[in-house]
């Protein structure tokens, strides 16, 4: 697991709740009869154009809707398997850095204060220097599954 990957992990969980409370405001927003249809999760009230605006992105939001449930299955499956990797983490100090750094989006000094210590540098420097030893380990891995197995076949 690289340090990339984990870091989109904030990203991905902020960005699915801002889709579904999207989501939520646009089916608001087009269903009849509802008397807070002009109401807005951002907290102001919407003109009659951005709600004529926003009932044609509720027609494009049905269709991506229609899309391929892969496509969400795949992402779900990838916020899982930084999940997985984070909680097989057997050192409890690496464990709660990476969920205060990566799941919490903590700084590192937020990090360091988290987890007791007062310098940044020293959880910082420890995570670079466990996710490096993590990637090289996989790297090894990956290596000895793509090496084919030789068989001798002579005469």
């Amino acid at each position: 697991m690289t340090e990339k990957q984990l870091e989109q992990l904030p990203w991905m969980i902020r960005e699915r709740n801002y889709q579904t409370k999207r989501a939520e405001e646009l089916r608001s927003i087009v269903q009849p009869g509802r008397r807070d249809r002009g109401a807005c999760f951002f907290g102001t009230s919407l003109s009659r154009e951005e709600r004529k605006a926003l009932k044609k992105d509720a027609e494009l939001m049905q269709r991506a809707e229609s899309l391929p449930r892969a496509a969400l299955e795949e992402r779900l499956n990838q916020v899982e398997e930084l999940y997985r990797f984070i909680y097989q983490v057997e050192d409890s100090q690496m464990r709660l850095i990476l969920l205060a750094r990566f799941v919490d989006g903590k700084t590192w000094q937020g990090v360091a204060t988290a987890i007791g210590e007062y310098d940044e540098s020293y959880v910082r420097k420890k995570c670079k220097r466990f996710l490096k030893s993590t990637e090289r380990k996989e790297k090894v891995n990956d290596r000895k599954k793509q090496k084919p197995t030789q068989t001798n076949n002579c005469c």
